[in-house]
């Protein structure tokens, strides 16, 4: 549908100036190179619902781009969303969450240059294509999606936390360049190869429960790394670097539960001071 124009003239008899009202946007077009007085639109009503709240903007009211410039943070998590059209327009959004919806397509959050939050847990959620290029974001959390790929995360090197959890991923070769990591849950995924994982050398907290663990070695390099939880990985029976890591000490959490690594073995980490989660007393 084109955009609407309302024309009016002036009364002289020689002046006929047209002048129009503001545009009146479709949802998938920008604001950038239209008059602050635009009116936006979103394709979801669940979703322009939500923004109406936020910004305390009656249903009668139009969403112009001045507006929805301002708003900072929106809450759509549960809201009945499947579609994100129209969100682009939210140039100064910094924290976003639309937990609980069935969005599928993240396509119109790639302009939102300075979004740093974003929670997409449980969002029916097979490819996160669409996030590549939200270079501030520092606070990515879509765990209990279905997402193979993590492909398009390998050049956010802002991300300090990140939650994959529940996911179907299985190669974490994208996450290598992701140095500012301090939490890293990667748990119930089909992960088997750590090598990627070796140089987050900030990485306090890393989760990687129930997936396809046998070798640890990439994870022995690890300096900050205070709570590690590595429990049902069922074919997981060696913790040799572990043990023989200088990084692995007195204060810190390893949980094996669910695991095959026997009790001397726990009982060697133990002897370091670490805290472990096993069944062995």
């Amino acid at each position: 549908m084109a955009r609407l124009r309302t024309f009016c003239f002036s009364t002289g008899l020689l002046l006929l100036p047209a002048c129009s009202s503001p545009a009146d946007l479709e949802p998938t077009e920008s604001c950038v190179g239209e008059s602050s007085e635009a009116r936006a639109n979103f394709e979801d009503p669940a979703l322009e619902a939500a923004v109406r709240q936020a910004l305390g903007v009656s249903g009668t009211s139009g969403l112009t781009c001045a507006r929805m410039a301002t708003l900072r943070e929106l809450d759509a998590s549960e809201a009945g969303v499947t579609s994100l059209q129209g969100i682009q327009n939210l140039v100064n959004l910094r924290v976003l969450d639309v937990t609980g919806n069935t969005i599928g397509d993240l396509e119109p959050l790639s302009g939102l240059d300075v979004l740093q939050v974003l929670f997409i847990p449980s969002s029916g959620l097979t490819t996160l294509d669409g996030i590549q290029s939200l270079a501030s974001l520092t606070f990515l959390d879509a765990h209990d999606n279905a997402v193979a790929d993590a492909e398009p995360l390998a050049g956010l090197t802002g991300l300090q936390f990140l939650d994959l959890a529940e996911n179907r991923i299985g190669d974490v070769g994208p996450l290598r360049g992701l140095t500012r990591l301090l939490s890293l849950r990667l748990g119930d995924n089909l992960i088997s190869d750590l090598g990627a994982l070796g140089g987050l050398t900030r990485v306090l907290s890393l989760s990687l429960s129930a997936n396809e663990v046998t070798d640890l070695t990439a994870l022995a390099g690890l300096p900050a790394l205070a709570t590690l939880d590595l429990s049902e990985n069922i074919s997981l029976s060696d913790i040799q670097p572990l043990i023989e890591s200088q990084n692995v000490g007195d204060g810190d959490t390893v949980n094996l539960r669910g695991t095959a690594v026997d009790c001397p073995s726990v009982d060697a980490l133990r002897s370091k001071g670490v805290f472990v989660d096993h069944g062995c007393v």
